[in-house]
């Protein structure tokens, strides 16, 4: 829900003079960073009403993979977020509570953590994040489930968890406080799930920025046992679109539930058949810096 993005056109100049070769033409427009993020609002089943109004432990999960060639530098991942909307909200109004937790292919996770500003109800961008080394290195062309588990009572992260061939880890974020990145000016409350990839041009090193995302499942804690509140295998839908917003409060009822939506205009998603976990689809976020 950010702000438009201008695509910059660029002319190919070309000139020559006497005696000199062709000026090269300029390389191609970038942006400074991409976050290719797709999300989807769960907010009408009875329990999770009854979590909205009274949360708990909360958790999201995808599996995902990639090309051999993979930049180093991508980050992606997994986020729940539990917006409180503007009517009588639980903590704060229009609160963003977000438990995104990333990795890169050469195994380190990161993890933007909230501060002292957040928990006491003011935004903080998410600018902090804590970045960890899990002695691991993800294999190409491989499958791998993702899952993070959040305590939105306390807003703190609990743990994430990593499995696939040869790998079964557990890493415990206890203590981490959720972010309060930003306001979201909905009128009632709503569970918000993500997968995404992120680049930036500081960081930049050469590969694809392309990666797969396919069955992904989310829940809460009901009487002890987890409850599965959303799955979907990216089966049913061809194109995301901008979510709908009207100012100065966007009402829930004109966000399609269970539906694929860009996180923001610059995200770039791509439904595809070219490589799938289960079905014949899977989700593709790409974090290319081009401007497309």
């Amino acid at each position: 829900m950010k702000g438009k993005l201008s695509l910059i056109l660029v002319l190919l100049l070309v000139a020559c003079s006497s005696g000199k070769d062709k000026v090269p033409p300029p390389d191609p427009p970038e942006l400074d960073s991409r976050l290719s993020a797709a999300v989807v609002f769960v907010h009408t089943p009875t329990p999770v009403q009854d979590f909205l109004s009274d949360p708990g432990r909360s958790y999201v999960e995808a599996w995902f993979s990639f090309p051999p060639d993979l930049a180093p530098d991508i980050w992606f991942g997994i986020d729940q977020e539990l917006v409180e909307g503007v009517e009588q909200p639980r903590n704060f109004a229009g609160a963003d509570w977000m438990g995104l937790i990333a990795v890169n292919r050469n195994g380190q996770l990161g993890i933007p953590v909230g501060s002292a500003q957040s928990q006491a109800g003011n935004p903080d961008d998410a600018g902090d994040w804590e970045v960890r080394d899990l002695g691991i290195t993800f294999q190409p062309n491989t499958w791998y489930r993702m899952r993070g588990i959040v305590n939105f009572a306390t807003l703190q992260f609990e743990a994430v968890e990593l499995s696939g061939p040869s790998l079964d880890i557990r890493e415990d974020l206890s203590g981490l406080l959720l972010s309060y990145p930003n306001n979201i000016p909905l009128d009632r409350p709503s569970m918000t799930y993500y997968v995404f990839a992120l680049q930036t041009r500081e960081y930049r090193q050469p590969g694809s920025t392309r990666v797969f995302f396919d069955d992904l499942k989310a829940g809460i804690e009901q009487n002890g046992e987890w409850l599965t509140v959303f799955a979907d295998g990216f089966e049913d839908q061809t194109v995301a679109t901008d979510i709908p917003v009207e100012l100065p409060v966007s009402p829930l009822s004109i966000i399609s539930e269970s539906l694929w939506y860009k996180e923001r205009e610059e995200a770039l998603l791509e439904f595809s058949n070219e490589r799938q976990r289960s079905g014949n689809a899977s989700l593709v976020c790409d974090a290319t810096l081009r401007v497309q």
